[in-house]
C-alpha cells in the first residue's frame, strides 16, 4: 500500500470517493472536489491509520502550511522539499528514544570537555519560506554560530539566520528516506555535516557536505577530534548495559581524547574495560582497617641524685 500511495499523482485524489478513506474529516462533496488540501488531509489520515508514514506527497507550500497547522499533526515532524511534503506520524519507540538521548548526552559531554561553544536543538524547525522546511531530530550550532539564534525565536527563518552546522536524523523505520531524499535536502540546505543514526544496525552514517555534495567521514570536522567509531561503540554498549554506565565510559574516553592518550593500536577504547567486565566486591569485615588507639606518652622519672 505505501508504494501505491507514493505513486498516486495528486491530481488523482479528486477521483477518490469521500467515504473511501477511513478517518476522513467532514466535508461537502463540493469541498472535496475543489480543495487540494482536503485531498492531502485525507491521504495523511489514511497514512496515520495504516502506519504508512514514509511518504512524500506532491504539494504546494500553502498545502504544507495548512497540513502542519492541523491540530491532528501537532506532534508530527514536517518536511517540505522540491514541491513535496512529508509528515512523519509514527510514534517513537524505545530503541529510537534511547539512541536519540544517548547522542545528545554524548555530544553535550564532548563539547563541555573540549570547551567548544555549542548549542543543541531538539526537533527544531528550520524554514525557507515558500521552498523548504526541515525538522531534524537533533541539530547543533557550533563555534561562532553557537548563539546566533536569539532567544524567543520560533521556527528558525533561514532567510535571516544560517542553517545549523550539524543535523542528525535518528532512523529506525526511515533509513531509506534519510539516506535518499533527506540527504539531498540537507545538501541543498548547506549545512556542514549530516549524520544518520541507524538504530537497527547500530551504526552512524556521517557525511560532510561541501558545495551541495556529500561524502562519508570517520571523524567530525564540526566537532574536531570526535571519532564516529567512538559514538558507535557507545551505542553498542547501550544494548548491553545502562545508559549511566555508558556515559561514565564516554567521559573517560573523551578525557583521554583531550589529553591525547592512545594505546599501541592508536585507539582509546581498549584502555577502558567494558562495564560488563567490571565486578564490584563489597569489602569484608577483615578488609576494614582498624583504628589504633594512640598510646599515652610516658614521662621519665628524674635521676636520683
Amino acid at each position: 500500500m505505501p508504494r501505491l500511495i507514493r505513486q498516486l499523482p495528486s491530481k488523482d485524489f479528486a477521483r477518490l470517493a469521500p467515504n473511501s478513506i477511513p478517518g476522513r474529516v467532514n466535508a461537502t462533496n463540493d469541498t472535496f472536489k475543489t480543495s487540494s488540501y482536503y485531498a492531502l488531509n485525507c491521504l495523511l489520515q489514511f497514512a496515520m491509520n495504516t502506519s504508512a508514514t514514509d511518504i512524500w506527497i506532491s504539494a504546494t507550500w500553502e498545502d504544507y502550511l495548512n497540513a502542519i497547522a492541523d491540530s491532528k499533526y501537532t506532534k508530527a515532524k514536517g518536511y517540505y522539499y522540491d514541491h513535496k511534503m512529508r509528515i512523519e506520524l509514527a510514534p517513537v519507540g524505545h530503541d529510537h528514544a534511547v539512541d536519540h538521548v544517548t547522542v545528545i548526552v554524548a555530544l553535550g559531554l564532548f563539547t563541555v570537555l573540549k570547551q567548544l561553544a555549542a548549542t543543541t536543538r531538539d526537533r527544531c524547525s528550520y524554514r525557507k519560506t515558500g521552498s523548504l522546511e526541515v525538522q531534524p531530530d537533533v541539530s547543533y550550532y557550533v563555534g561562532e554560530n553557537a548563539n546566533v539564534i536569539p532567544w524567543g525565536t520560533g521556527i528558525v527563518d533561514l532567510n535571516t539566520f544560517p542553517p545549523p552546522d550539524l543535523a542528525i536524523e535518528v532512523a529506525n523505520t526511515s533509513l531509506a528516506d534519510d539516506q535518499g531524499a533527506k540527504r539531498l535536502m540537507y545538501e541543498d540546505l548547506g549545512i556542514k555535516e549530516y549524520w544518520i543514526l541507524d538504530v537497527k544496525n547500530v551504526r552512524i552514517l556521517a557525511f560532510e557536505i561541501i558545495n551541495q555534495g556529500s561524502h562519508r567521514i570517520k571523524e567530525s570536522n564540526v566537532l574536531p577530534g570526535l571519532r564516529i567509531g567512538l559514538l558507535e561503540e557507545a551505542l553498542r554498549r547501550t544494548r548491553e548495559t545502562t545508559q549511566s554506565e555508558v556515559v561514565t565510559w564516554l567521559m573517560q574516553e573523551f578525557q583521554r581524547v583531550k589529553t591525547g592518550m592512545r594505546d599501541e593500536s592508536g585507539t582509546f577504547s581498549s584502555l577502558i574495560p567494558h562495564p560488563s567486565s567490571l565486578h564490584y566486591t563489597p569489602a569484608s569485615v577483615s578488609d576494614t582497617p582498624t583504628r589504633k588507639t594512640p598510646s599515652k606518652p610516658t614521662t621519665e622519672s628524674p635521676p636520683t641524685p
